[in-house]
Protein backbone atom coordinates (compact mmCIF):
# COMPACT_ATOMS: atom_id res chain seq x y z
CA UNK A 1 0.00 0.00 0.00
CA UNK A 2 2.61 2.13 1.03
CA UNK A 3 5.10 1.59 -2.56
CA UNK A 4 1.45 2.87 -4.08
CA UNK A 5 0.98 5.98 -2.31
CA UNK A 6 4.77 6.69 -3.04
CA UNK A 7 4.30 5.84 -7.11
CA UNK A 8 1.22 7.62 -7.00
CA UNK A 9 3.04 10.93 -5.77
CA UNK A 10 5.96 10.77 -7.77
CA UNK A 11 3.49 10.60 -11.61
CA UNK A 12 3.25 14.29 -11.87
CA UNK A 13 7.00 14.72 -11.39
CA UNK A 14 8.11 12.01 -13.57
CA UNK A 15 5.82 13.13 -16.05
CA UNK A 16 6.48 17.05 -15.80
CA UNK A 17 10.68 15.80 -16.03
CA UNK A 18 9.82 13.40 -19.29
CA UNK A 19 8.16 16.65 -21.20
CA UNK A 20 11.11 18.57 -20.34
CA UNK A 21 13.17 15.79 -21.80
CA UNK A 22 11.19 15.53 -24.61
CA UNK A 23 11.08 19.42 -25.47
CA UNK A 24 13.10 20.73 -28.69
CA UNK A 25 14.83 23.74 -27.30
CA UNK A 26 16.24 26.31 -30.50
CA UNK A 27 19.50 27.36 -30.49
CA UNK A 28 18.26 30.83 -29.59
CA UNK A 29 16.57 30.11 -26.85
CA UNK A 30 19.47 28.64 -25.42
CA UNK A 31 21.98 31.59 -26.28
CA UNK A 32 18.82 33.38 -24.43
CA UNK A 33 19.18 31.56 -21.51
CA UNK A 34 22.70 31.46 -21.24
CA UNK A 35 22.79 35.11 -21.39
CA UNK A 36 20.02 35.83 -18.77
CA UNK A 37 21.61 33.24 -16.45
CA UNK A 38 25.04 34.79 -16.71
CA UNK A 39 23.68 39.11 -16.95
CA UNK A 40 23.70 38.81 -12.80
CA UNK A 41 27.58 37.45 -12.70
CA UNK A 42 28.42 40.33 -15.00
CA UNK A 43 27.16 42.38 -13.83
CA UNK A 44 28.16 41.99 -10.15
CA UNK A 45 31.32 41.66 -11.54
CA UNK A 46 31.60 44.99 -12.69
CA UNK A 47 30.44 46.73 -9.75
CA UNK A 48 33.23 44.65 -7.71
CA UNK A 49 35.79 45.91 -10.44
CA UNK A 50 34.48 49.59 -10.14
CA UNK A 51 34.45 49.14 -5.96
CA UNK A 52 37.84 47.60 -6.44
CA UNK A 53 39.27 50.59 -8.54
CA UNK A 54 37.51 53.18 -5.88
CA UNK A 55 39.57 51.40 -3.51
CA UNK A 56 43.27 51.28 -4.86
CA UNK A 57 42.54 55.09 -5.82
CA UNK A 58 41.82 55.61 -1.98
CA UNK A 59 44.98 53.49 -0.86
CA UNK A 60 47.71 55.67 -3.12
CA UNK A 61 45.38 58.84 -2.04
CA UNK A 62 46.61 57.41 1.48
CA UNK A 63 50.58 56.24 0.50
CA UNK A 64 50.78 60.12 -1.23
CA UNK A 65 49.01 61.16 1.94
CA UNK A 66 51.53 59.60 4.24
CA UNK A 67 54.59 60.38 2.03
CA UNK A 68 53.53 64.32 2.37
CA UNK A 69 53.11 64.23 6.16
CA UNK A 70 56.86 62.72 6.96
CA UNK A 71 59.32 65.42 7.40
CA UNK A 72 63.17 65.21 7.60
CA UNK A 73 65.09 65.29 10.22
CA UNK A 74 66.15 68.25 12.25
CA UNK A 75 70.25 68.14 11.68
CA UNK A 76 71.94 66.49 13.93
CA UNK A 77 69.83 63.36 14.22
CA UNK A 78 70.08 59.55 12.95
CA UNK A 79 68.25 60.81 9.55
CA UNK A 80 65.05 59.12 10.59
CA UNK A 81 61.72 60.63 9.27
CA UNK A 82 59.88 62.82 12.13
CA UNK A 83 56.43 61.51 11.83
CA UNK A 84 53.49 64.29 12.11
CA UNK A 85 51.15 63.55 15.33
CA UNK A 86 48.29 60.87 13.79
CA UNK A 87 45.45 63.29 14.98
CA UNK A 88 47.43 66.24 12.85
CA UNK A 89 47.43 63.93 10.07
CA UNK A 90 44.42 63.30 10.35
CA UNK A 91 43.08 66.76 10.01
CA UNK A 92 45.48 67.20 7.16
CA UNK A 93 43.76 64.59 4.85
CA UNK A 94 40.48 65.88 6.03
CA UNK A 95 40.80 69.09 4.92
CA UNK A 96 42.14 67.93 1.91
CA UNK A 97 39.79 65.53 1.23
CA UNK A 98 36.95 68.54 2.17
CA UNK A 99 38.88 71.24 0.28
CA UNK A 100 39.32 69.32 -2.67
CA UNK A 101 35.78 67.85 -2.96
CA UNK A 102 34.30 71.35 -2.62
CA UNK A 103 32.31 69.52 0.81
CA UNK A 104 31.78 73.06 2.19
CA UNK A 105 29.85 74.17 -0.94
CA UNK A 106 26.62 71.49 0.51
CA UNK A 107 25.13 73.60 3.72
CA UNK A 108 23.63 70.42 4.65
CA UNK A 109 26.67 68.73 5.38
CA UNK A 110 27.44 67.36 9.17
CA UNK A 111 30.06 65.81 10.98
CA UNK A 112 29.45 62.10 10.08
CA UNK A 113 28.97 62.79 6.19
CA UNK A 114 32.78 63.29 6.69
CA UNK A 115 33.15 60.68 9.19
CA UNK A 116 31.79 58.26 6.23
CA UNK A 117 33.61 59.07 3.97
CA UNK A 118 37.15 58.91 5.14
CA UNK A 119 36.04 56.01 7.22
CA UNK A 120 38.10 57.31 10.20
CA UNK A 121 37.40 56.88 13.75
CA UNK A 122 34.42 59.57 15.11
CA UNK A 123 36.63 60.46 18.19
CA UNK A 124 39.89 60.52 16.33
CA UNK A 125 38.23 62.97 14.00
CA UNK A 126 36.63 65.30 16.49
CA UNK A 127 39.87 65.48 18.18
CA UNK A 128 41.29 66.54 15.25
CA UNK A 129 38.91 69.18 14.59
CA UNK A 130 38.82 70.81 17.53
CA UNK A 131 42.79 70.81 17.97
CA UNK A 132 42.89 73.08 14.54
CA UNK A 133 39.36 74.85 15.17
CA UNK A 134 36.52 76.18 17.40
CA UNK A 135 34.22 72.80 16.31
CA UNK A 136 33.52 71.31 13.02
CA UNK A 137 30.53 74.13 12.09
CA UNK A 138 33.37 76.58 12.54
CA UNK A 139 35.94 74.76 10.50
CA UNK A 140 33.30 74.32 7.62
CA UNK A 141 31.72 78.05 8.10
CA UNK A 142 35.30 79.35 7.52
CA UNK A 143 36.00 77.39 4.50
CA UNK A 144 32.46 78.46 3.26
CA UNK A 145 33.57 82.60 4.34
CA UNK A 146 36.47 81.87 1.98
CA UNK A 147 34.35 81.04 -0.82
CA UNK A 148 32.41 83.92 -0.17
CA UNK A 149 35.11 86.00 -0.10
CA UNK A 150 36.21 85.27 -3.60
CA UNK A 151 32.77 85.96 -5.26
CA UNK A 152 32.89 88.98 -3.32
CA UNK A 153 36.54 89.70 -5.12
CA UNK A 154 34.58 89.44 -8.36
CA UNK A 155 33.77 92.29 -10.48
CA UNK A 156 30.46 90.45 -11.73
CA UNK A 157 27.47 91.46 -9.74
CA UNK A 158 25.65 88.91 -8.18
CA UNK A 159 23.29 89.12 -5.19
CA UNK A 160 24.40 88.80 -1.37
CA UNK A 161 21.84 85.73 -1.76
CA UNK A 162 22.96 84.03 -5.05
CA UNK A 163 26.75 84.59 -3.21
CA UNK A 164 25.42 82.91 0.07
CA UNK A 165 23.98 80.26 -1.58
CA UNK A 166 26.49 78.87 -4.00
CA UNK A 167 29.29 79.18 -1.06
CA UNK A 168 27.62 76.37 1.16
CA UNK A 169 25.32 78.59 3.79
CA UNK A 170 21.91 77.36 4.43
CA UNK A 171 20.43 81.17 4.32
CA UNK A 172 21.25 84.70 3.19
CA UNK A 173 20.69 85.51 6.98
CA UNK A 174 23.48 83.09 8.21
CA UNK A 175 25.93 84.40 5.88
CA UNK A 176 25.15 88.11 6.96
CA UNK A 177 25.25 87.41 10.88
CA UNK A 178 28.37 85.37 10.24
CA UNK A 179 30.10 87.64 7.89
CA UNK A 180 29.67 90.55 10.41
CA UNK A 181 30.77 88.76 13.33
CA UNK A 182 34.09 87.74 11.10
CA UNK A 183 34.57 91.09 9.57
CA UNK A 184 32.38 93.45 11.37
CA UNK A 185 30.69 94.64 8.18
CA UNK A 186 28.35 94.07 6.48
CA UNK A 187 28.83 91.65 3.12
CA UNK A 188 27.70 94.54 0.43
CA UNK A 189 29.93 97.12 2.69
CA UNK A 190 32.78 94.76 2.23
CA UNK A 191 31.90 94.61 -1.46
CA UNK A 192 31.11 98.26 -2.26
CA UNK A 193 34.14 99.23 -0.27
CA UNK A 194 36.24 96.73 -2.19
CA UNK A 195 35.80 98.06 -5.59
CA UNK A 196 35.93 101.71 -4.60
CA UNK A 197 39.53 101.05 -4.00
CA UNK A 198 40.18 99.70 -7.29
Amino acid sequence: MKNLVFTVSLLPAISSITLVNNMQFSDNLWIILLFVSALPVTLRLLYLEKKNRRLLLRIKEMRSYNRKTECPAHAGSDNNPVEIPEIDRLFILADQTIRREKLYLNPDLVRDDVIKLLSVNRNAFIRAINKHAESFTDYINDLRMEAALKMLRESTPVTIEYIAGNAGFGSARSFYRLFKRKYNTSPSKYRKRLHQNQ
